[in-house]
């Protein structure tokens, strides 16, 4: 019966791909991190009511009407930062929210960056990107195609009949994993003897931007990689593609992220 139906919203959830700046680097880590503080992003337990976002699209067509589309209480869940080894370090952000609200742009209660919006231009170029084995020891710079570092709080994303809104929820504890494409080579080989030897080690990854103003460090404890079967296809040999997972060493340590 047309009383016992109703619709429910759609499920605010999708993805953004941005190149990756200071200012975007901290933006989608702030639900997880909140913000830089003291040059370091410390990861926190939970989401806590200021560490909501609003996710905005806006419309400014000449001669039409101005609207606002957002969504509302927004969260990066999963942040995904990496390189093809050429272009620059790009940011591809998993958001999932409560609601979508559209209004008329002047109505208020969003804040606006003043006209024009000019977005931050420092960038990291790829050639600026290091990802170093064990930085503390052997310190050796890997030679890699392209990279994908994951960054995954888990997600409960249900609608709630109580609320008339699409919960969020941060759903288990972080996970960090690591992709590494590369040629084969001599410091590649140390990564398969580790892979045989059950081996893990910290990984560093350091990238600049283009000006030299700013140094973002990642590194990853305990990372044990796997390796894809290596050999040959034709002529052409087959890359090396390792994967692997963060995890805490006996001091504690699991992943940090700065900026310096």
């Amino acid at each position: 019966r047309t009383e016992g139906s109703y619709t429910t919203s759609a499920k605010p959830a999708g993805t953004i791909s941005v190149v990756a700046t200071p200012h975007s680097i901290e933006a989608v880590l702030r639900s997880n991190y909140g913000p830089l503080a003291a040059g370091s992003f410390t990861l926190a337990s939970q989401i806590e009511d200021a560490r909501w976002l609003s996710l905005a699209w806006v419309e400014d067509v000449a001669g039409g009407t101005e609207r606002l589309v957002r969504i509302q209480d927004v969260w990066f869940h999963a942040v995904t930062l990496g390189s093809d080894g050429r272009g620059r370090l790009v940011i591809d952000a998993e958001y999932a929210g409560r609601a979508s609200l559209v209004q008329a742009l002047n109505v208020g209660g969003v804040t606006l960056p003043a006209s024009p919006m000019t977005p931050n231009r420092a960038v990291f170029p790829a050639r600026t990107i290091t990802i170093r084995r064990d930085p503390a020891g052997a310190n050796v710079s890997l030679r890699f195609r392209r990279f994908a570092l994951r960054l995954d709080q888990g997600l409960s994303h249900e609608y709630s009949m109580a609320t008339g809104l699409h919960e969020v929820y941060k759903f288990g504890r972080l996970r960090a994993t690591l992709e590494i494409e590369s040629d084969v080579s001599d410091e590649t080989w140390a990564l398969i003897d580790n892979n045989r030897g059950n081996t893990r080690e910290r990984y560093r990854i350091v990238a600049t931007t283009e000006n030299s103003a700013n140094t973002l460090t990642i590194d990853l404890y305990e990372v044990n990689l796997t390796i894809n079967p290596i050999g040959h296809r034709a002529r052409e040999y087959n890359a090396l593609v390792a994967h692997g997972e963060a995890h805490a060493d006996a001091s504690g340590n699991f992943v940090t992220i700065s900026f310096a």
